[in-house]
């Protein structure tokens, strides 16, 4: 197959960064060759060392805001020493697409968000003009994603395909919710304004207000996470949610949960919702982006932005553990089918 090159600009604990690393570490498993470059520095987060832990080879090129030629040719000076046949590029696209634009390489490149919130006039014309090499295709990460793809930045549907996101799953999972008498709600996200933890906050008070026993738990960190924490000093229940921050091993904390809740304004194809699917939480989510090719009989699909409605279906669930065990029967089936042994396979189909 080659050597095999997949990008990053860097490695944040996000979701398409998990994505990333679980691929990478699946290749490795499976003995093939791969490298990982990073085009920042090492942050030392628990993602780097899970890289290191797992023996995939991180290149770090160290760009420098504003040095955007000496940027290019860091990047340069890496591929060559690389001489890669594939690459595949995912999150920042300028730097690497103009590279691949100038060398015969197959050039896969992952959409990891709604195209429609990177349109620009740059990005448009640089997915265009990779999209006339014969040896570049696009990966959409949800069929809407996909279709969205196509129909914002002009590419021909022939060059896009779609394969979902990820999960690394655990042998023998079973739904085993919470056993006292609290009902344990859980978000996983970055404090960021694009997941709208206000509304997940009013929509919680509403619905605390009717069951005693909810009890929020937030895992994740960011820029909004102090706004978020005097809100909730604010409405007098910073005895019923928790900050977690962020967690190595999210799964593990998810599996003392009862339900799983996600207010986004945007998504693509969330791994948080892969993640609670994976250890059998029935979910609660805002209609967005791909999020529908998840969650249909295995948990509630909140089609406004209105703290009620979402008031009501956690309400629905608090009270029912008959349909909460019901919904993740349903989510432990389906989520079989994004496990990572598999969409890995997927991928290498889409290198060769």
């Amino acid at each position: 197959m080659g050597n095999i090159v997949i990008i990053l600009p860097e490695i944040n604990i996000g979701g398409a960064e998990k994505v990333v690393i679980d691929l990478c570490c699946e290749y490795i498993r499976m003995k093939i060759k791969v490298c990982l470059v990073v085009l920042r520095e090492n942050k030392g987060n628990h993602f780097n060392k899970l890289l290191e832990e797992s023996n995939v080879e991180v290149r770090y090129i160290g760009f420098k805001p504003g040095h955007k030629i000496l940027n290019y040719i860091k990047l340069n000076k890496c591929l060559k020493e690389i001489a890669p046949n594939i690459v595949h590029i995912n999150i920042e696209y300028k730097n690497s697409i103009i590279w691949a634009l100038f060398h015969k390489v197959k050039t896969v490149i992952t959409i990891h968000t709604q195209p429609y919130r990177m349109d620009n006039f740059i990005n448009r014309r640089l997915f265009q003009l990779i999209s006339l090499k014969k040896s570049s295709i696009f990966i959409g990460v949800s069929a809407i994603i996909s279709k969205e793809m196509a129909e914002v930045f002009k590419i021909k549907q022939e060059k896009v395909k779609t394969i979902y996101n990820p999960i690394c799953l655990d042998k023998d999972i079973i739904y085993n919710p919470n056993k006292g008498t609290k009902v344990m709600l859980a978000h996983v996200g970055r404090f960021h304004p694009v997941k709208d933890h206000n509304l997940l906050i009013d929509s919680f008070f509403l619905a605390q207000k009717e069951d005693p026993n909810l009890i929020l738990n937030l895992f994740g960190d960011g820029e909004m996470k102090e706004i978020i924490q005097r809100k909730v000093e604010k409405l007098g229940i910073m005895g019923k949610v928790v900050f977690w921050g962020n967690c190595p091993n999210i799964k593990e904390q998810l599996k003392n949960m009862d339900i799983f809740i996600l207010t986004s304004f945007s998504e693509a194809m969330p791994i948080s919702v892969l993640e609670a699917m994976s250890v059998g939480l029935p979910v609660i989510t805002a209609n967005v982006g791909g999020v529908k090719e998840l969650v249909d009989n295995n948990g509630i699909l909140v089609h406004s932005r209105e703290p009620g409605d979402f008031a009501k279906a956690i309400i629905k669930l608090s009270g029912n553990k008959e349909l909460r065990e019901c919904y993740s029967k349903v989510a432990l089936n389906k989520i079989k089918k994004f496990d990572v042994k598999e969409i890995a396979k997927q991928y290498l189909m889409v290198y060769q």
